[in-house]
This record gives C-alpha cells, structure tokens and sequence, in this order.
C-alpha cells in the first residue's frame, strides 16, 4: 500500500491535506447547523400545534341536554372560557346502553356539546359545571341548564336531587391525545366515573360525558327536604340524610 506523504518538497500533499479538511469541517459544521435548525423548527412547530375537546352534556338517561354551561381551566388553574352546549331541545343520543349512557357522540348528535381548541400544557385541565342558584319550595338548588321552570332545572350532577358535584379532569400527551374522566358523587357520597371503564379521548366522536338530573316532583325517603324532588324511580343512591 501506498503511503500519502505528509509533506513533499515542494508542499503540495500538505497542501491536498489540509484543503480536504478544510472543506470536511466546514461540512460537518453546516451539517450541525442544518440538524440543530431542523430540530428548534419541529419543536416550535410542535408547541404551536392545537388540540380540540369535545365535551356533551346529558340528561340522567341518553338524551343530549342544551343550554348547559361548562368552563374549562387550565392546570395553572386560570379560567380558558365558558360555553354553552347547543341545540334547543333534548335528542336522544343513542337507544343502545343502559342510562346513564357511557358515551357521546357529537358527531351525529351535535346537541349538547362544546368544543374548546387550545394549545396544550403540561398537566391537568379541569372541566367544571356553571351552574345558576335558584329556590324550589324554599330549598336552595344548583342549576345547570335551568329549564322552564325553577322545579323542572337541572341540577349538575347525577343520581338525585340531592346528588353532591360533578366534573371532568382530562390531560394531553406530548403527541396531542387526550384522556379524560368525569367524576360524579351521588346524594349518599357514592362515586361515579363516567365512562365507567377506560377513559374518553375527547374527541368529536368520543367526547367527555356529563349527566345532569331532572328535577321533579318525585320521593326519595317521604321526608320532604332535598332529595325529595325526583324525576323517575329513586335510586338506592338518592338518600342524602345522616343515617
């Protein structure tokens, strides 16, 4: 094997030598360069990428509810909006399932739902009821919606008159898929989750679930107060009294 000289007489190797390692450097750096833009480009065009949550609001059975209002805050705890979920009337969701009804679809049932598009953080965002305080019978309630009359509201949560809270909490992985649950306590303190295995992606054919009960003029123990305003049968949740 040939060896390549070092340097000559009159250089000229050298010379060869070092204009080749001259222009590998300056390759290798342009290369650098070109790699490190690439990379600040994609994840400047990732942090600007959005997301859509849809979220559809129920009755205690299937049928989507209008008029609801629910805001959105994000995990530093700031308020994104509140909306108000569409339609003018209740529609029937699905006649499949048992009520309440696990799962939306605001893709052939756009009554009762919203939709918020953000550009994602890291953490927990929450979805909470906007309710509106009114008086049935001298009792004090939480609506949302309130309907034709005080007495035939909705209270925000599900399973009674009397039914505690409800809300959804829903994170958003670095490739934009959401997760979701929604937490309902009954009158007794019993939890829910809705849906009641796995979990929602939020999207416009698997939105985040809410169930809101009807009130009526219905009996959960005879004893008159809060969770005496029943639509349907009592449930062996509806008992908000002390044992």
């Amino acid at each position: 094997m040939t060896k390549l000289p070092i340097l000559s007489k009159q250089g000229k190797p050298f010379a060869k030598v070092h204009y080749w390692l001259s222009t590998l450097a300056l390759v290798l750096v342009l290369g650098g360069l070109f790699a490190f833009n690439t990379a600040q480009h994609t994840t400047q065009a990732h942090a600007a990428s959005t997301v859509t949550i849809y979220l559809q609001a129920m009755d205690s059975c299937k049928e989507a509810l209008p008029y609801a209002k629910f805001t959105l805050v994000a995990p530093n705890g700031t308020t994104i909006s509140t909306l108000t979920s569409a339609g003018t009337s209740r529609v029937t969701v699905s006649s499949l399932g048992t009520c309440p009804l696990q799962r939306g679809n605001c893709a052939t049932v756009p009554t009762g739902c919203v939709h918020w598009t953000i550009t994602p953080t890291t953490g927990t965002y929450k979805i909470k009821e906007h309710s509106t305080s009114v008086t049935v019978s001298g009792i004090s309630f939480l609506e949302n919606p309130a309907w034709k009359t005080a007495a035939t509201g909705f209270v925000p949560c599900n399973g009674g008159s009397a039914c505690k809270s409800e809300s959804a909490t829903f994170t958003i992985s670095s490739t934009g898929v959401v997760t979701g649950t929604t937490t309902n306590i009954y009158p007794d303190g019993t939890t829910s989750k809705y849906p009641s295995s796995g979990t929602s992606s939020g999207k416009q054919t698997d939105p985040i679930v809410f169930h809101n009960f009807q009130l009526g003029t219905g009996s959960c123990d005879g004893d008159h107060d809060k969770d005496d305003f029943l639509t349907g049968s009592p449930s062996s949740h509806c008992n908000n009294d002390n044992p």
